[in-house]
């Protein structure tokens, strides 16, 4: 079962997003946090960067983004 509720995502150049996988054109964003190894050794992950992910509400699969 997936909840289809979402939100389309207006693209810098103009239109919209539309999943790779599925066509869907409504998403969840969702920020992640990239983890590197070394910050992790060091117990400061809270230095590395994020990236906004888009994922699908159809199909679930995740487009990620360095904004």
């Amino acid at each position: 079962m997936t909840d289809e509720s979402g939100s389309t995502v207006a693209l810098r150049g103009g239109g919209t997003l539309s999943c790779l996988v599925c066509g869907n054109d409504t998403f969840h964003e969702r920020r992640w946090q990239l983890n590197t190894a070394g910050a992790t050794f060091f117990d400061v992950d809270f230095l590395n960067q994020s990236a906004t992910c888009y994922v699908c509400s159809r199909c679930r699969h995740i487009h990620w983004f360095n904004l």
